[in-house]
């Protein structure tokens, strides 16, 4: 029985062992080398340079009046002894700007625009054209800061709406530029829900007689404008 047993196991071993030596042997695969991750360099950014604002150039407008387009103003040929008329467009909130200008005599700025404001009230009582008017006074003295203005003096009483009118309004202010002395005024309203501002700068002298004549001039195109 015993050696029945050794026999299997002696069997069991020769079969094994022809298994082994029958069987090819499977190559292992070199190991393969590894490269590290190449280093990416990001590229430099250009700087963004600034889009210089549009200039645009003031076009004279022909006929004897022209009409702004969201308010219906009419703006005429001539205001008073100032007749050279041209329409600056600034576009988005801080909408145009008719300017009347004979040199010698003054220029009046008259400026439509809604400021960022989404709703105006007409007339001078509103917030917006209160914050509008205190923006323009301070944008004078700026002016005064920088050197456009000299001997600038700005009243001290507050902004006025008389009786009948339909414009907040500052008292007279005057300053010098260019060597010669200005007397100037700054209106401003609320109209169709746009602003309306008007700055204007008259050339005085002691009996005031073209700024005069200018300063009655410019209340009649105010009072053709808007009524209270």
């Amino acid at each position: 029985m015993k050696m029945k047993i050794d026999a299997i196991w002696i069997a069991v071993g020769l079969l094994s062992l022809i298994v082994f030596v029958g069987c090819p042997r499977i190559r292992q695969a070199p190991p393969q080398k590894v490269r590290p991750p190449a280093t990416v360099t990001p590229r430099a950014t250009p700087p963004v340079t600034p889009r210089a604002p549009t200039r645009l150039t003031p076009a004279r407008v022909a006929g004897e009046t022209w009409q702004e387009p969201h308010t219906g103003i009419r703006f005429p040929v001539a205001i008073g002894a100032l007749r050279n008329r041209s329409v600056r467009r600034f576009g988005g909130a801080l909408g145009i700007r008719v300017r009347y200008e004979t040199k010698g005599m003054g220029w009046i700025d008259v400026y439509v625009y809604k400021g960022g404001f989404a709703t105006i009230p007409s007339g001078p009582s509103s917030q917006p054209v209160n914050y509008a008017f205190k923006l323009a006074l301070k944008n004078i003295r700026r002016l005064a800061a920088i050197g456009r203005y000299q001997l600038l003096v700005v009243p001290m009483t507050p902004p006025q709406r008389l009786p009948g009118e339909a414009w907040m309004r500052a008292g007279r202010l005057t300053y010098m530029t260019g060597g010669v002395a200005y007397e100037s005024y700054l209106f401003l309203t609320g109209y169709k829900n746009h602003l309306i501002k008007v700055r204007a700068g008259f050339p005085t002298s002691p009996d005031r007689s073209n700024a005069a004549f200018q300063v009655a001039s410019l209340r009649r195109f105010l009072s053709g404008i808007v009524t209270p």
